[in-house]
């Protein structure tokens, strides 16, 4: 029996306003450290680097939950998350600071 496989993707964008929410002119980010995490061992199971247009993909995933972590920048903060009624638009991001 094959197991199907699926993916998780989002981008990373510079919050100009500082709203939560993503707005024509705000940018996107590239070079963002991106971690896709086991909840239940806490093991890193894949990384990515957010590209010029801020995407990331990780693909070819087993059916399961996972989480995803986001590595702050030097100097920069996390925007908001979950403000207004639009996934689509409004900032998903958890936080992960390197130590």
């Amino acid at each position: 029996m094959l197991l199907p496989v699926g993916s998780i993707a989002g981008s990373v964008f510079n919050d100009l306003n500082e709203d939560g929410i993503r707005n024509p002119n705000d940018t996107p980010r590239s070079g963002v450290t991106v971690r896709l995490i086991d909840p239940d061992s806490k093991a890193v199971l894949a990384t990515q680097t957010t590209d010029q247009k801020g995407g990331y993909v990780f693909g070819d995933l087993l059916p399961g939950t996972f989480r995803v972590l986001f590595e702050s920048p030097n100097g920069l903060l996390f925007t908001d998350r979950d403000v207004g009624n639009d996934d689509k638009l409004d900032s998903r991001s958890e936080e992960h600071t390197s130590e």
